[in-house]
């Protein structure tokens, strides 16, 4: 079963501990780009979510990889040999959710820190889950583009004509 890390925007509040954790564990700096998750800003500074790597069923960035520095194991986990890479960034060019930093010219990426997310763990707010990808679907993206939806109409008082 694929894992990967989500965020729900209703309990983010965008304090990037996230960050620090993921880069502390890649790089053993505290450099929040260095991350292999990002804050995003919603609409408007309405809100925040996080963003990492989805683990694709049929990852672009592996096949697109020309020296083969980018695997997958047995349980889904799609991860860069930063040794064997070569800088070409083509992995960050094809990623479909823009989930590969470029740092020091090589890419970093969520590698789910062996199995148990640091991001995850250290989440002051509890925002942060790691689930079966199975589980992300569209009930799960409904809830969240209502979300948006519902900041935006708050922040506007009403007069945001996205939705009811």
């Amino acid at each position: 079963m694929r894992k990967l890390v989500v965020a729900d925007p209703e309990l983010c509040y965008g304090c990037r501990t996230c960050e620090m954790v993921c880069s502390l564990h890649l790089t053993g700096a505290f450099r929040p780009g260095a991350s292999g998750i990002h804050r995003h800003t919603l609409v408007d500074d309405l809100g925040f979510t996080a963003v990492s790597c989805l683990h694709c069923a049929d990852p672009l960035c592996l096949r697109a990889c020309p020296v083969g520095a980018i695997t997958r194991d047995d349980k889904g986990t799609v991860t860069i040999d930063r040794s064997a890479c070569v800088g070409c960034l083509t992995c960050a060019l094809v990623c479909p959710v823009g989930a590969v930093s470029v740092v020091d010219g090589r890419p970093v990426k969520c590698d789910l820190c062996g199995g148990e997310p640091l991001c995850a763990k250290w989440c002051p707010h509890e925002a942060l889950s790691v689930v079966d990808a199975a589980e992300v679907g569209l009930e799960r993206r409904r809830s969240f583009a209502e979300h948006v939806s519902r900041s935006a109409r708050q922040a506007t008082g009403g007069r945001y004509p996205g939705g009811a």
